[in-house]
């Protein structure tokens, strides 16, 4: 005689699954992707000196959670969940148990990170048609690279995706078909100090100070796409993505195409001028001549190795 049958197990043990399983296998909703958040203080100047206190506050609005890390000198708390019930809940937490105000914002730079796919099968479709098709693999913003060809803005195959994750995936599904990733950069991998995007200073609360970018020093934040340093790099990745070089070799190519062109330029302005100092435009060119030689002999060995 067959006995009771055993218990239905709907889901594996949380220490065996897949962060990235399914929301429907996902019954507690806790295998999701990893999202940071960060806790300020408002008005005190430090966190009390008690961890029991500020996981018990936490606790006590969100249940169970991943192990904080203090940051920035212990002047702030960073916050791990892969629930998306309890990102969303937690940031409407305004104070400790003890009455210590506190501000939950979801991290500034930490939630995403940028890829380059070259695409030539996405070619003529309009990027809010791509954008919508790559939702499901957590693709929150899609920007085509374009060039100046004979002085017209023509699209390009290749795309910076901008992925809400913590990490960049190796490969993009584009219906039936893969293409990998081929470049990103997130702050996890940056070891320098990050700063404010506004003013530029060290990281801190939310308050309002004049714009300044922390690139070029201009009137601007770090956002603002006309800022001469972003504008810069953005020649830099068009010029790697399209000749298919390490981002040293692309910056490297880039500063010496304006060295010479100044140069050249000059040297025309001369011309035009009628100046009758040809030694000057003699010495211009025999400089670029130069540059282009070194800058050649340079690429060749950076070929052989």
């Amino acid at each position: 005689m067959m006995g009771p049958p055993a218990p239905p197990r709907d889901f594996f043990p949380m220490e065996n699954r897949n962060p990235l399983m399914p929301i429907w296998m996902d019954r507690t909703g806790k295998s999701g992707i990893l999202k940071y958040l960060v806790m300020s203080l408002v008005e005190a100047k430090t966190f009390p000196n008690n961890p029991f206190l500020i996981g018990k506050s936490i606790e006590n609005m969100i249940g169970n959670f991943l192990p904080a890390i203090k940051i920035e000198n212990g002047s702030k708390v960073l916050i791990k969940t892969r629930s998306a019930k309890q990102f969303e809940k937690i940031q409407k937490m305004t104070q400790l148990i003890d009455g210590t105000k506190v501000s939950i914002v979801p991290h500034a730079t930490m939630n995403s990170v940028q890829c380059v796919i070259y695409a030539p099968e996405l070619s003529g479709m309009p990027d809010s048609d791509i954008m919508e098709e790559l939702k499901e693999q957590n693709v929150v913003e899609v920007r085509r690279f374009t060039r100046k060809t004979n002085q017209m803005i023509t699209p390009t195959n290749s795309f910076l995706l901008t992925i809400g994750a913590p990490k960049i995936p190796e490969f993009i599904r584009l219906g039936a078909f893969q293409v990998r990733t081929r470049y990103g950069y997130t702050k996890t991998r940056c070891n320098t100090n990050q700063l404010c995007k506004n003013c530029g200073e060290p990281e801190h609360g939310e308050y309002n100070k004049q714009a300044k970018c922390p690139n070029c020093t201009g009137t601007h934040n770090a956002y603002d796409k006309s800022c001469p340093v972003y504008m810069k790099e953005e020649e830099i990745i068009k010029y790697r993505v399209d000749n298919n070089l390490t981002h040293k070799e692309a910056r490297m190519a880039c500063q010496t195409t304006s060295s010479v062109q100044n140069r050249l330029n000059f040297a025309q302005a001369c011309a035009n001028n009628n100046s009758d100092d040809k030694d000057i435009i003699i010495e211009n060119l025999s400089r670029t001549i130069a540059e282009l030689t070194n800058e050649l002999n340079k690429w060749k060995k950076c070929q052989k190795n």
